[in-house]
C-alpha cells in the first residue's frame, strides 16, 4: 500500500520520451507475481496507441520545412523501431510460455468414476501462460460446482487450495460430493400430430429421465436432442419445445421436470420431379417407394437414393426435399440425376488357393436403351477359365423384377475329371417383400468331359427355381452379424430332350454372430442330393456332382478333391483311386474368430463332411487356425488347415479375399 503512492509520483515525473520499461518494472515490482498481459494493459507499449506528431504550422512568409528533413522524421522512427522491438519480445515470451505447456497440476480427492472424470473435462484445457492462469484460477471454483451439478450433486463441499511459490503451481481440489438430487416427478407430453406416432411415443417410454433416478443434465439434454432429430426425420417441421422446465430444489435434493413438446402438423411426401434423363418414366416412377401423401420420413428419402443408385443407371444420385416450398403441409421432392457412363471397362488381378492366380475383365453398358436393357461380359483367365455374359430386361420394377438371359462357356476341374461347359439360361429374378430374391429358369446345359479314355458328352434341359436371403449387420465388407441362404430345385427330364433324367436340390446356409466384443462367430452348412437311376450315374455331369474340400468346403484339402472314388486303370497298367464325386454333399464348418484391433483377427475352426452315394459316407476332418487382415476391400484370409482324418494329415494354406456374408 505504501509503494502505489511511491509508484504514482515516479510516473508523474518521467517525461514523455522516457524509457517505458523502467515503468513497467516498477509496476511489477508491487506485486508477488509478475502482472499478466491484461493486467499490464495500460502501461504495455504492445497496446499503447502509434504515437504521431504533426509538424508545426509555419508562420506566413516563412520557408517551407523540408518533408524529408531528418530531424522531423527521426524521433518518430525510433519510437516505431522501440514499439517493434517491445512487441517481438512480448510475443516471443508468450510463445515461450505456451510451447512449455500446462503451468499448472491438478489432485482432485473425494471423488472417483464419472464425477472426478467430469471435474478433469471441465478445467481442461489447463492453462499454459500467466493470464490464463490467473483467469483459471479465479473460475475454479464456480467450474468445480458446475461439473458436480451436470451430474445431479448440487450440494457439495468444495475446498481448494493453490500454491503459487513455483513456476508450477500445484492446485488440490477436495470435494465432498454429499447426495445427489433425484428426480421427483417427471412429466413428458407428446402434442400435435406425435401424440399418436408410434415411434415418438415409443422413443418417450424408453426415455432414461424417470422418477426416482439421479438428476444428470447430459441424459436430459440427450432426451431433448432425441425429440428434435427424430421428429425433423419424421416431418415434424414445426416442432418445439412448448414447456421445458427443471426445477431442483437444493433443501430436498429432489427435481421436478415438465416437458411438452409441440410437434404441430406432420408433413406429407409430395409430388417426384426428376431431372431430365432418357429412361422410361414407369421405371423411374417404379423406383420410388412412396407415394405422394405418405407421411414424410427420411427412411424413405435414404431408400430413394438408395434404389436410384443401385439401378446402376446413375453415376451420381441427389434427392433433395423442397422444404421451403411446402404447400398445404407436403413436400415435393427434386431428383438431379448424372447419368453413369454409356460403357465401362474394369481389369481385375486375384489369387485363391483353390485355382491360383487369376485376371479378369469385365465390360458393362448400363443403359442400352430408354427401356432400361443392360449387359455384362466378363471373361477370367485362370486355372478354371471361364467367360459369362449376361443381358437383363427390366419387367416391373430395374432391379426387383428382371429377365435376365445368360451364357456361360467354362473350363473346369471336378476331382480327377476336368470337363468343357457351355451353358444358356432364361430366368425371372423377383425380389420379395420379405427380402427373399426367387429365380424362375429354364437352362442347357451341354458338358464333355474325359474318363478312363473315354470321351463322355451330356446335355440337360433344366427348368428349376431358386431362393436366397442376405442380411448383414454392420460394415457390408465385415458384418458383426448375419445370415446368407441360397437354395435350389432343378430337374431334367428324357421326355423333354435331357440325355439323363434327374431331381438335384442343394443348399446353403451361413450364420455369423458376434454375442461379446471382440469375439465372432462363423457357422456354415452346405448339403444336396440328387436323385438318379444308378445306371445312369455316370451320364451325370461333373459340374452336377458333389465334391468337397477346399477354401469355401474342407480346409486342409485342395479343391474338390474329396468324394466317391473309381479306379482305373493307368497307361503303365497301374490301379488308381480317382475321385469322380457322388450324388449326395454334406459339409460343415465351426470357426471361432478374435479380433485383436480394428484391422487384425486370428481365427481357429474345425471342418467336416464329404461327398458321397449311397450307404457310404465317410466323413473327412481338419482343424486350423487363421490370419485375417481387415482391408478396404474386405477381410483378407490365410487359414492353415490340417487334415486329421487320414493315416498321412495333408497340411494345406488357404488364401482367400472376400467378406464371411
Amino acid at each position: 500500500m505504501i509503494l502505489s503512492p511511491l509508484l504514482l509520483s515516479v510516473a508523474l515525473s518521467l517525461a514523455p520520451e522516457a524509457d517505458t520499461g523502467v515503468l513497467a518494472s516498477l509496476w511489477w515490482g508491487s506485486d508477488a507475481e509478475p502482472a499478466t498481459e491484461k493486467e499490464a494493459a495500460p502501461k504495455d507499449p504492445l497496446n499503447a496507441p502509434a504515437k504521431t506528431e504533426a509538424a508545426d504550422t509555419p508562420s506566413p512568409g516563412s520557408e517551407n520545412p523540408d518533408p524529408t528533413s531528418e530531424a522531423e522524421v527521426k524521433p518518430v522512427s525510433d519510437q516505431d523501431a522501440e514499439l517493434g522491438k517491445r512487441k517481438r519480445k512480448f510475443r516471443l515470451l508468450k510463445e515461450r510460455e505456451q510451447q512449455q505447456g500446462p503451468n499448472v497440476s491438478l489432485a482432485i480427492s473425494g471423488v472417483h468414476g464419472a464425477l472426478h472424470k467430469n471435474i478433469e473435462l471441465y478445467l481442461s484445457p489447463l492453462p499454459t501462460t500467466r493470464a490464463e492462469r490467473n483467469a483459471f484460477t479465479f473460475t475454479l471454483q464456480e467450474r468445480v460446482e458446475e461439473a458436480l451439478s451436470a451430474l445431479g450433486y448440487y450440494n457439495s463441499g468444495i475446498e481448494i487450495d493453490v500454491d503459487r511459490r513455483d513456476d508450477l503451481w500445484p492446485i488440490r481440489i477436495a470435494v465432498k460430493a454429499g447426495e445427489p438430487v433425484t428426480y421427483r416427478h417427471v412429466m413428458i407430453w407428446l402434442e400435435g400430430d406425435a401424440s399418436g406416432d408410434p415411434i415418438m411415443n415409443q422413443l418417450v417410454n424408453n426415455a432414461t429421465v424417470k422418477p426416482g433416478q439421479v438428476l444428470h443434465h447430459g441424459r436430459y439434454q440427450s432426451l431433448k436432442n432425441s425429440l428434435l432429430s427424430e421428429g425433423l426425420i419424421r416431418g415434424y417441421f414445426d416442432a418445439k419445445f412448448a414447456v421445458a422446465k427443471l426445477e431442483v430444489d437444493r433443501d430436498t435434493n429432489l427435481a421436478d421436470l415438465l416437458l411438452v413438446y409441440d410437434s404441430g402438423t406432420r408433413y406429407q411426401l409430395g409430388e417426384v420431379s426428376f431431372s431430365e434423363f432418357d429412361l422410361e418414366p414407369q421405371l423411374l416412377d417404379a423406383m420410388v417407394p412412396f407415394e405422394a401423401g405418405d407421411p414424410y420420413s427420411s427412411a424413405a428419402i435414404a431408400r430413394l437414393n438408395s434404389n436410384l443408385l443401385s439401378a446402376g443407371y446413375f453415376r451420381d444420385v441427389r434427392v433433395l426435399p423442397q422444404t421451403d416450398q411446402s404447400q398445404d403441409y407436403r413436400v415435393p421432392v427434386d431428383i438431379q440425376l448424372t447419368p453413369a457412363s454409356r460403357h465401362t471397362v474394369d481389369l481385375g488381378v486375384g489369387y485363391t488357393t483353390d485355382t491360383g492366380p487369376r485376371a479378369t475383365t469385365t465390360w458393362r453398358t448400363p443403359k442400352i436403351n430408354r427401356a432400361g436393357h443392360s449387359q455384362e461380359l466378363s471373361v477370367e483367365l485362370s486355372k478354371n477359365p471361364q467367360m459369362n455374359f449376361n443381358y437383363r430386361i427390366p419387367l416391373g420394377h430395374p432391379m426387383d423384377d428382371q429377365l435376365i438371359v445368360s451364357a456361360l462357356i467354362e473350363r473346369d476341374r471336378f476331382g480327377n475329371l476336368e470337363s468343357d461347359q457351355y451353358g444358356m439360361r432364361v430366368a425371372r429374378q423377383t425380389r420379395m417383400d420379405d427380402g427373399w430374391l426367387r429365380n424362375y429358369y429354364l437352362r442347357g446345359l451341354q458338358e464333355q468331359w474325359e474318363f478312363d479314355g473315354d470321351n463322355l458328352e451330356s446335355e440337360l434341359l433344366l427348368p428349376g427355381i431358386s431362393w436366397s436371403k442376405t442380411k448383414r449387420w454392420g460394415s457390408p465388407l465385415d458384418p458383426r452379424r448375419g445370415f446368407r441362404q441360397i437354395y435350389t430345385v432343378e430337374h431334367a427330364n428324357t421326355s423333354l430332350g435331357s440325355d439323363v433324367q434327374l431331381t438335384q436340390v442343394k443348399g446353403q446356409f451361413k450364420w455369423v454372430d458376434s454375442p461379446w466384443e471382440q469375439h465372432r462367430f462363423v457357422l456354415r452348412f452346405d448339403g444336396g442330393l440328387t436323385k438318379v437311376d444308378n445306371d445312369d450315374l455316370e451320364l451325370v455331369p461333373p459340374s452336377m456332382r458333389f465334391f468337397a474340400g477346399g477354401d469355401t468346403s474342407i480346409r486342409g484339402f485342395s479343391y474338390q478333391s474329396q468324394g466317391p472314388t473309381k479306379t482305373i486303370i493307368d497307361a503303365n497298367g497301374t490301379p488308381q483311386q480317382v475321385v469322380v464325386g457322388g450324388r449326395y454333399l454334406l459339409v460343415g464348418s465351426l470357426e471361432y474368430q478374435y479380433y485383436v484391433n480394428d484391422s487384425w483377427r486370428l481365427a481357429t475352426f474345425v471342418d467336416g463332411g464329404n461327398a458321397f452315394n449311397t450307404n457310404d459316407f465317410e466323413a473327412v476332418y481338419s482343424v486350423g487356425v487363421g490370419l485375417h487382415w481387415i482391408s478396404p476391400v474386405g477381410p483378407i484370409k490365410a487359414d492353415f488347415g490340417y487334415g486329421i482324418s487320414e493315416d498321412k494329415p495333408p497340411f494345406r494354406l488357404h488364401l482367400t479375399i472376400g467378406a464371411d456374408l
